[in-house]
């Protein structure tokens, strides 16, 4: 399949535009809990600190560094496998022989577009679960008190922030689509 039939199965179908949506709504959740989260914290009186939850915003901070660590290697590392896997089911299809070329291609588009969807959505979820994750602390720290007085637990923010950063920075174009695929596609024909 030539970048050509790749780009027209890409127009004709809505999977850009779904892939869009997917990433930017699963962006806004996190936004809105980081504003939330900031309210809260700029809304809070100054009082005293809550030592029992400031000891769990504590122990969490480090559950969640290690966390954000472990769901930033998986979503990288299983967005590349299921790509791969993707693009081999697409390409090994069983074909009808009775069926033209353009309906063989556009199958193995839809699946291939079917797979990047499905690799960036397990790649987006893993980025937002740290992202969450980190958030939660953060909301935790704001509520006790502990936020303002000791602002290391501000590292919380990195993986919100760094999802935040990657979604923006990776929406789907057709651009970014096709050279997506052909790199898969050129990578399964150097396993085969």
């Amino acid at each position: 399949m030539d970048e050509q039939e790749l780009r027209r199965a890409l127009r004709d179908s809505a999977e850009l535009r779904i892939l869009t949506i997917l990433q930017l709504a699963m962006t806004a959740g996190v936004i809105l809990f980081l504003l939330v989260v900031v309210v809260l914290h700029v809304a809070r009186e100054a009082g005293p600190v809550d030592s029992t939850m400031a000891r769990t915003a504590q122990i969490l901070s480090v559950v969640h560094v290690a966390t954000a660590v472990g769901c930033w290697g998986m979503a990288f590392f299983l967005y590349n496998a299921l790509l791969r896997a993707g693009n081999r089911a697409a390409v090994d299809e069983p074909r009808d022989e009775h069926s033209d070329e353009n309906t063989k291609t556009d199958s193995q588009a839809r699946h291939s577009f079917l797979a990047l969807r499905n690799a960036t959505m397990v790649r987006l979820a893993l980025l937002e679960a740290a992202a969450i994750f980190g958030l939660v602390v953060l909301l935790i720290a704001a509520l006790c008190g502990v936020l303002g007085k000791q602002p290391l637990y501000w590292v919380n923010l990195v993986s919100p922030v760094f999802f935040i950063a990657f979604a923006f920075l990776t929406l789907p174009s057709e651009d970014r689509v096709i050279e997506k695929l052909r790199q898969v596609t050129h990578e399964s024909h150097q396993e085969a």
